[in-house]
C-alpha cells in the first residue's frame, strides 16, 4: 500500500505545488499577474507590499539582464507566505511559482539576504523540474544570476522550529516534513508519494537542515509545551488514503 499525502497548513508553503497552483489559479482568474500576496491582510501590510515590490523588481531585472532566460521565466509568479517559518523561500519549477517567507524577512537582520533568496528560487525556475534540485546546473545558474551559490541559510524566524527536508525522487522538489516522517523515510520506507507528480519521497543526508532557535535560553516548560503543541498539530498535517 502506498500513502498519498497532502501537506497541511504548516508545510504547504514549503515547496509544495498543489496549494501554490490553487492560489495561482485563483489570481489568474482575476487577471492578476506578477507577485501575489498570500491574503488580503498580508497585502495591506506595508512591509509585505515592500517585499512584493522588491521581489518583482528582481524578477524584472533578471529578465532584462539575462535575455536567454526570459522564456524559462515566462509566467513566473511570486507570493509571500506567512506559513514559511523555516524555509526562506521555495519554488515549484513545474508550476513556475515561488514562495517567500514573511516571518523570516520581516526581521531586519535578514533583509540583506532577501535578494539572494529570490535569485536562489529563480534559479530553480530557470533550471526546470527535470534538473537535480540543488545540483551543479542549478548552482551554476544561481551564481550566474548573482547569487552566492549556497543551498541553505542560517537566518532565523520568530519562535523555535525543527525542519527536515526530503526530496521527490522524480521531480526533485524539496519538501519540509516532521522529524517522525523524516526518520521513517530515512530508514528506507518508500510508500510516501509526492501528490503532484507521483514520485517517491526520499531522504538524502545533505538535505537535512539545522534546527533554528530564536533564543538559546528558552524556558524548559515553554519548550515542553511547544513540542506538545507541535505534535498535536502534526496530527493534522498529513492526510493518508488507503488501508494497510
Amino acid at each position: 500500500m502506498r500513502r498519498w499525502f497532502l501537506l497541511g497548513e504548516k508545510n504547504w508553503g514549503h515547496k509544495h505545488c498543489i496549494q501554490q497552483w490553487m492560489n495561482s489559479a485563483m489570481n489568474l482568474s482575476k487577471g492578476i499577474t506578477g507577485t501575489v500576496a498570500e491574503s488580503k491582510s498580508a497585502s495591506t501590510n506595508p512591509l509585505v507590499n515592500e517585499l512584493q515590490h522588491e521581489a518583482e523588481q528582481i524578477l524584472q531585472q533578471v529578465r532584462e539582464r539575462f535575455p536567454h532566460y526570459r522564456e524559462s521565466l515566462e509566467g513566473t509568479t511570486i507570493r509571500l507566505s506567512g506559513r514559511l517559518t523555516s524555509s526562506a523561500g521555495n519554488a515549484c519549477p513545474k508550476r513556475k511559482q515561488i514562495g517567500l517567507s514573511i516571518p523570516i524577512f520581516s526581521l531586519k537582520e535578514n533583509r540583506e539576504e532577501y535578494r539572494n533568496t529570490v535569485l536562489h528560487e529563480l534559479a530553480h525556475i530557470i533550471a526546470g523540474p527535470k534538473v537535480q534540485s540543488h545540483g551543479k546546473e542549478w548552482r551554476d545558474i544561481f551564481i550566474e544570476l548573482g547569487g552566492n551559490g549556497k543551498r541553505t541559510h542560517q537566518m532565523r524566524a520568530r519562535g523555535r522550529h525543527h525542519r527536515h527536508m526530503i526530496q521527490c525522487e522524480q521531480c526533485g522538489t524539496d519538501i519540509e516534513v516532521s522529524t517522525r516522517m523524516k526518520n521513517s523515510i530515512a530508514k528506507g520506507r518508500r510508500d510516501y508519494i509526492h501528490i503532484d507528480c507521483g514520485g517517491i519521497l526520499v531522504f538524502r543526508e545533505e538535505n537535512s537542515l539545522e534546527k533554528v532557535s530564536a533564543s538559546s535560553e528558552e524556558n524548559p516548560a515553554d519548550d515542553w509545551f511547544s513540542q506538545l503543541s507541535k505534535k498535536l498539530q502534526q496530527g493534522t498535517l498529513f492526510r493518508f488514503f488507503g488501508s494497510e
